[in-house]
């Protein structure tokens, strides 16, 4: 007996901080988050940020859940 999946989605709106910004990013990008900024001046690409202590340890944390 074959289940057919239906799949739905979530549309959720939130403010993040700008330094948590790169965070989100990483974790939208890991679970295929779609993500749409509505105000890009006040954010900057994942690719330049420098991430901090907290950010390093939840990647790291994210990566051992795999």
């Amino acid at each position: 007996m074959l289940f057919k999946t239906k799949i739905t989605a979530t549309t959720i709106q939130a403010t993040i901080n700008n330094v948590d910004i790169p965070l989100f990013q990483a974790l939208f990008e890991k679970f295929r988050v779609k993500m749409i900024v509505v105000d890009p001046q006040k954010t900057y690409p994942i690719e330049k940020a420098i991430p901090n202590k907290e950010t390093i340890e939840a990647i790291e944390e994210g990566k051992k859940i795999d």
